[in-house]
């Protein structure tokens, strides 16, 4: 099975879990049986306008107009070079699977993207180019590029990244030929859908999670597709600090994982996979988050999935207290990320230890609804106009 990776993936200077994790997952699953690391083809800046604002396209690329901060990242040289091959690898992944069944690219940071420019940590949306250049659509100048290897007309995009993918929704969403299944934990980024073409689950009770997955996969063995491309999150896990739902364990994501691959086998559907979201954090440190995007890459090539209960096993112990908001707290930790957010929920009157979640002030029967982080707060947070907000935490108001 080929899987789409090269060191240009990290090239961006804004060093985050989006822009760096694709190289710990690749030194992890480059040992396991069955599993080819491969170079991709860039997108040109050609091939991402398909789906993005030329306009923006070409200010990832040299750094000048609204392209110049990339979703909350910044620009910098290497911006370009690292959003121009991971999304290079989403379309590769999508085209070899096309020709052997299953591959995929440890690319990530997609779905929020739209038309119009980046957002929450997304530059390009590769999943909607995929589908379309798997569908048959290609720059003039580029149509000798990439090839498909067989006929595709129908194409579904699954998403189980822990939050909903809005920026897919709004560019897929007048194309007939394209299917999106969102499982999300979390409102952020949500959309309003009625057709039948568009199922977004925003999911509060981990139970029901596996269930509604069985029965979106049962539907789509129903409707027919030439291709799936697979968003698989990691940060509906419990222990993810941005996003987890409490129930959704390793064992959960597992299943889901196993679930998956082994529906698109018995059905004989290509299936492509990237890498969604999965953040590091005090309780979800960077190999045991890089496991679990192993067992991603293990279901879709049917090897030994990664002993995460070893390395859960073996916690790394956090010694030294970290100051914060006139005192010290002797557990759990915040980085720096956390404190950021910490401030900014304190700002709005939003209260809560950090490893309990923030309150919403809004009592509704005799009870306060809980979030865990900011992304879970309601949509209408990011919508809020307050200038000295955005000035002081201008990457919450991407």
């Amino acid at each position: 099975m080929k899987v789409f990776y090269d060191e240009r993936y990290t090239a961006a200077g804004h060093s985050f879990d989006t822009t760096r994790k694709s190289a710990n997952v690749a030194g992890l699953v480059r040992g396991m049986e069955g599993v080819e690391l491969v170079a991709p083809l860039a997108a040109t800046q050609r091939e991402i306008a398909l789906v993005h604002d030329p306009v923006y396209v070409r200010g990832v690329r040299t750094g000048k107009g609204r392209g110049a901060d990339s979703a909350g990242f910044g620009w910098d040289p290497g911006l370009w070079t690292a959003v121009s091959a991971s999304t290079g690898g989403v379309v590769d992944a999508a085209l070899e699977a096309l020709h052997t069944g299953v591959a995929g690219s440890l690319s990530s940071g997609l779905h929020h993207a739209d038309e119009k420019g980046g957002s929450g940590f997304c530059t390009f949306n590769g999943l909607a180019l995929a589908a379309k250049i798997a569908l048959g659509k290609r720059p003039l100048l580029d149509t000798f590029r990439r090839r498909r290897t067989r006929a595709c007309k129908r194409v579904l995009i699954l998403d189980t990244d822990a939050h909903c993918g809005g920026g897919t929704y709004k560019i897929i969403k007048s194309d007939r030929r394209i299917w999106q299944i969102d499982i999300s934990v979390c409102g952020f980024d949500g959309y309003t859908t009625k057709d039948e073409q568009h199922h977004l689950h925003i999911i509060r009770d981990a139970a029901d999670y596996l269930d509604i997955l069985e029965l979106e996969l049962e539907r789509a063995a129903e409707i027919g597709f030439d291709l799936v491309i697979y968003n698989a999150g990691m940060d509906p896990h419990e222990d993810c600090g941005i996003g987890g739902l409490t129930g959704m364990t390793s064992e959960v994501i597992q299943r889901r994982e196993e679930m998956v691959f082994g529906w698109a086998r018995e059905q004989g559907v290509p299936i492509a996979f990237v890498l969604a979201g999965g953040y590091t954090g005090y309780r979800m440190w960077e190999e045991r988050l890089s496991a679990l995007h192993g067992m991603t890459v293990a279901a879709a090539a049917g090897c030994e999935m990664p002993d995460i209960k070893a390395i859960e096993a073996n916690a790394p112990v956090i010694e030294e207290p970290r100051y914060f908001g006139g005192g010290y707290y002797e557990e759990d930790p915040l980085d720096l990320d956390e404190v950021t957010a910490r401030e900014l929920a304190q700002d709005l009157g939003l209260h809560g230890e950090p490893w309990d979640g923030y309150d919403d002030e809004v009592e509704e029967e005799e009870s306060t609804h809980r979030f865990k982080s900011l992304h879970e707060l309601p949509q209408e947070f990011f919508d809020l106009d307050r200038e000295d907000l955005r000035e002081e935490y201008p990457e919450f108001f991407e």
